[in-house]
């Protein structure tokens, strides 16, 4: 689980607020763990959300881990001189 990526790539976590503290903390730990290794990590904590629930939300396009990934793979088309 403590294991970065093998090289820096952006990375995004999410976590529920509702969790507890133990899997918001290893969450927490593990983005500190990406960054050391040089990794972009963007975290999210969705409020009110909980292990479970997160999983039909990523249904909407509007969810904020969907807006994340949408937003990391539009910037690699612009890097990548795509559109």
């Amino acid at each position: 689980m403590f294991h970065p990526p093998r090289c820096p790539v952006p990375v995004i976590l999410a976590v529920g607020g509702n969790e507890s503290p133990a899997w918001l903390e290893e969450n927490a730990a593990y983005a500190r763990v990406c960054e050391r290794a040089g990794c972009a990590v963007e975290r999210i904590v969705v409020e009110g959300a909980g292990h479970f629930t997160m999983i039909p939300a990523q249904a909407d396009p509007a969810h904020p881990v969907n807006r994340a990934i949408l937003e990391r793979l539009r910037a690699l088309m612009r890097v990548n001189g795509e559109s």
